[in-house]
């Protein structure tokens, strides 16, 4: 019996708009910067969501973002009892989202919130374009950190590229846009609870075929706040190393397999088994 072909069903989201912003220990920024995100959501003039989810603060922003949540009727307050990581946050506030588009943006006032009006401009009226990830690497780009940050960040785009190849120049920038419909399923599928979570996230997005613009920003620096500790710095090589040996197990499995085949596979495949191996090995020891 022959069964009529279906259509394929669309989902409907009630709003135009989602924002999560992440937040720990931003006592002295959250405020302003959810107080600056409603102005420019407000501006678009669609029906929108703020989702500000609290990863287990330990200073006063929990109660802050509460007061900030009774005064916008369009903020809702998320919270962690303990600390489960950037990634882990995000996902879950992405999946809790109810807009056709969405961003996630760090309540660390390191990056302007009028960029949101920019990114999802640029989603609406570029269907081309399924993410657009912003940048410290484009033409255009200002970066007002120290010295040393800037070293950190272009030593570990620069690993990031020999090791994934990658076509995005910088995978860190605490400011990405999305299509729902195209990347949510990306967010169910993300493992990584911390650190590198992003650049597993443009991994996932890219073997699915989403479609990635970069976007030139300027990144501030809130001397007081922003810093790297030598934990974050081995939780960063921990995390990437974990999205290295997943990264390395999907790509040897797409391959095509036979003898045949193997003999034509590349010397960069051939490589990716033991270093696959060697990046098991340092992140049970890190």
């Amino acid at each position: 019996m022959k069964h009529k072909p279906t259509s394929k069903i669309r989902r409907t989201y009630p709003l135009a708009y989602t924002v999560v912003m992440p937040c720990y220990n931003e006592e002295k920024t959250v405020p302003i910067m959810i107080a600056e995100t409603v102005f420019v959501m407000d501006s678009l003039g669609k029906p929108y969501e703020i989702i500000v989810i609290d990863d287990g603060s330990t200073d006063g922003s929990r109660n802050l973002i509460r007061k900030q949540a009774a005064q916008f009727p369009h903020v809702q307050y998320m919270c962690c009892r303990n600390n489960r990581g950037k990634g882990s946050v995000v996902r879950e506030a992405v999946l809790h989202g109810k807009g056709r588009y969405m961003a996630f943006i760090d309540g660390d006032l390191d990056i302007d919130p009028q960029y949101l009006g920019d990114f999802f401009a640029i989603l609406k009226t570029n269907p081309d374009v399924d993410i657009v990830v912003g940048s410290k690497c484009e033409e255009g780009a200002e970066v007002e950190k120290s010295l040393f940050r800037r070293i950190m960040s272009f030593g570990y785009q620069s690993i990031n590229r020999v090791l994934f190849c990658l076509p995005v120049k910088d995978t860190q920038v605490g400011l990405k846009a999305f299509r729902t419909e195209k990347v949510r399923s990306v967010f169910r599928s993300l493992s990584t609870k911390r650190y590198a979570f992003d650049l597993e996230l443009l991994i996932r997005a890219i073997k699915r075929e989403c479609r990635i613009m970069e976007y030139p920003i300027v990144v501030g620096d809130v001397a007081e706040i922003s810093h790297v500790s030598r934990t974050e710095v081995v939780g960063i090589f921990r995390d990437t190393m974990r999205s290295y040996r997943m990264y390395v197990h999907t790509s040897l499995r797409d391959l095509p397999q036979g003898r045949a085949t193997l003999r034509k596979r590349s010397a960069r495949h051939v490589v990716l088994y033991p270093l696959s191996w060697l990046s098991s090995a340092l992140t049970v020891f890190l």
